[in-house]
Order: C-alpha cells, then sequence, then structure tokens
C-alpha cells in the first residue's frame, strides 16, 4: 500500500518515511532509502526529490552519497532553500563548519522565515565558538516558533557559553524537574506486583529489533509505536494514573507569561508520544530534548539492582543539563543526577537536555517515557 502511494504521489514523505521503518525494524538495512531512490529515478528533474533522498542519507550517516545528491538538487533548482539547508546539515556533520555556514547562510536568504534553518544555523555556529552569533539567530527563531524545543535547547547552550543571565531564567533544574513515586493502581497491593505485571504485559511486545533510527537510545528494544494509543489492560491503569499525578505537577507550577516552559501552562493536555523502553547492561540514552512536547518524562518499571558504589558514580542515572557530546565544555555539563527507583515517575521541561548513562553491570531498566502538549 505505501508503493501505491508513492506510484500516486513519489514525494509523498509520510510513505517514504513508513517505509524506512518498515525496513528498519525487519532489519533490512540494505533498502531503506530504496523508495526515495525510485522517486528520483521517476522524476529526474525534481529537486524535491533529491533533496528527500540526501536527507534520508545523511539519517544514516551517509555523507558522501548524501552531499553527491543534494548537489544535484542545487543543480537542477539553485534557489531550492531546503537544498541549502541539508546541504549546511551535511557540511556540519563532515565538520566543515565555514563551509557550513556558508550553506546556511543561502538558506536563510531564500527562507529567512524559517525557524529550523536558523535553528540548524545556530547549531554550527555554536560549534564554530561562534555563541554570540548563534544566541542572534537562535533568538530570532524562538520568536517564530516560540514552543519548539530544539530551538530552545540549541539557545540554552549558546547562553551558557557567553554566561547570559537569561540562562538562569530558562532553566531551573530544582523547581522544574519533578520526582514522584505514583499511587498504587487498583487491584493491586503494592507497586512492586503492579510493576512486575506490567513489566511482564509490555515485555511481550519487545523483540530483538534494532533500535529505532530516529531515536538516541543505544543498547536495548524499543516499541516503536505509541504505547497509549488505544491503551488497554494494565498499560490504560497506568496512563490513569499517570494522568492522575501529572495533573498534580501542572497544578503545582507557577504562571508566568515571560517563561517559555511556564508560559504554556495547561490541564488541558493530550499525550503526543509514549514508548517502552529496555536497556541492558552497557545500554544508555544520548542527550536529547523532545520536539514533540511541553512536558515529557519517564516512568521506571524495573531498574538494575547494582551497589551503591555504582548508583553514587552516576552509572544508570538520568542526567539533566548536559547536552550532546560535541556541546559538551566547562560551561555546559550535567547539572543533576536522579537515581532511578520502581515506581518513581519523573516530570521535566521537554526542552532541557537529558539522557541515561550506561551502567557497567549486568542488568536490566525497563521505563517508559511520554510526552504531552
Amino acid at each position: 500500500n505505501y508503493h501505491l502511494a508513492l506510484k500516486l504521489d513519489p514525494l509523498y514523505l509520510d510513505a517514504h518515511a513508513a517505509l524506512k521503518k518498515l525496513r528498519w525494524a525487519s532489519k533490512d538495512k540494505k533498502h531503506i532509502h530504496d523508495s526515495y531512490y525510485y522517486a528520483c529515478k521517476i522524476l529526474p528533474n525534481s529537486a524535491q526529490a533529491y533533496c528527500n533522498l540526501s536527507n534520508s542519507l545523511l539519517e544514516s550517516n551517509e555523507l558522501n552519497l548524501a552531499l553527491s545528491f543534494v548537489n544535484k538538487a542545487i543543480e537542477i533548482s539553485p534557489n531550492h532553500s531546503l537544498a541549502h539547508h541539508i546541504k549546511a546539515k551535511i557540511l556540519h556533520s563532515r565538520g566543515k563548519y565555514d563551509q557550513s555556514i556558508i550553506a546556511h547562510k543561502k538558506a536563510i536568504a531564500i527562507d529567512g522565515k524559517n525557524s529550523l534553518y536558523r535553528e540548524s544555523f545556530g547549531h554550527t555556529l555554536s560549534k564554530s565558538g561562534k555563541f554570540k552569533e548563534a544566541i542572534i539567530e537562535l533568538d530570532y527563531a524562538h520568536k517564530i516558533n516560540p514552543r519548539r524545543s530544539g530551538i530552545i535547547g540549541a539557545l540554552t547552550i549558546a547562553m551558557n557559553e557567553m554566561d547570559d543571565p537569561r540562562a538562569t531564567h530558562f532553566l531551573n533544574y530544582q523547581k522544574h524537574i519533578h520526582s514522584k513515586i505514583i499511587g498504587v493502581p487498583d487491584g493491586f497491593n503494592s507497586l512492586r506486583d503492579f510493576n512486575e505485571a506490567l513489566h511482564k504485559e509490555i515485555e511481550a511486545q519487545h523483540n530483538n529489533r534494532p533500535p529505532p533510527f530516529d531515536q538516541t537510545m543505544r543498547g536495548g528494544t524499543q516499541i516503536p509505536n505509541h504505547l497509549f494509543k488505544g491503551a488497554s489492560g494494565l498499560v490504560r491503569l497506568f496512563k490513569d494514573q499517570l494522568t492522575n499525578e501529572l495533573l498534580k505537577y501542572i497544578d503545582g507550577l507557577k504562571d508566568d507569561l515571560t517563561h517559555p516552559f511556564l508560559r504554556y501552562k495547561n490541564k488541558n493536555f493530550q499525550y503526543t508520544g509514549a514508548w517502552s523502553t529496555i536497556i541492558f547492561s552497557s545500554g544508555y540514552d544520548m542527550s536529547h530534548i523532545h520536539n514533540e512536547g511541553w512536558v515529557s518524562g519517564v516512568y521506571y518499571i524495573k531498574v538494575p539492582e547494582l551497589a551503591d558504589e555504582f548508583w553514587e558514580k552516576g552509572e544508570g542515572c538520568l542526567q539533566f543539563g548536559e547536552p550532546p557530546s560535541q556541546f559538551v565544555s566547562a560551561k555546559n555539563k550535567a547539572q543533576l543526577l536522579i537515581r532511578p527507583k520502581p515506581g518513581t515517575a519523573v516530570f521535566f521541561p521537554s526542552y532541557y537536555w537529558h539522557g541515561v548513562r550506561p551502567f557497567t553491570k549486568n542488568g536490566l531498566r525497563h521505563a517508559i517515557a511520554f510526552d504531552i502538549i
């Protein structure tokens, strides 16, 4: 059916993305770009088709191929803003920051109100050490798209490096990160019993798939679908319990229309995503933010049984404040570590950089992560 959709419209990105995910899930990495190649064959004079292919190759870190095809797109359509944007990201990934900046400027000259272009430009400027310029670009992007976590996350990196006083306004780890043991759901004598049953129910949906190519988790398995969509059984019971705790968390937040997080305070929310992850020994989650959320969180079903000395070193802990490794510095580093405990939910602003540190001993960590907006 996806192939039929692409015959009707070779540029239909939803069908391309779905086919890519299906092939990835079935471990068919060799053919994950086939539909994009097909579109270029059917539409050989389409700059958009070559942009789509190059972006897919970029996601798989096939940088030389990606660059060759995006250059083809620019050859077909020299003023194609997306082509210059993708080229800028490819050059950034290759460490060619000066060339990347030139490509970013071309994309913005064509489409200056595209917040994603300016967000990406801000990252490249920060990586080049041009933090003052990065703040200017990202401030503008934030005005265009004030809800996007990626823009705020990139902005806080540059703010920290420049000792911008606004950083403490944007980032208040003590006030806005909330850790809570949820109540025991009806029908269970203890959270331990509930978590054991919940683990067994969800574990059956995991299998030996590679991690989703667009996710940051490594060394484990992840259910690719929205866990709460059409939830039933214990998952539905957990969702209801979690919703009650989230309402309490939102109730405790202050009203502040000047704050990038608090300005959107609203108890009328929906789950934009929920996914189950099981991480094994040496597994971890790279530092990231959540563009699909206003509030994000995690609930711990099972955690490894480690000696206190390992937890004290931060192994297996949830960390906040440390950005992706390329931006880590004396001013951009972990600010808070939270030891995971079964039955505990942690809520936080979706634009906070966070990740999971690896643990070196044998063990299993089963968690449910989620976003609301």
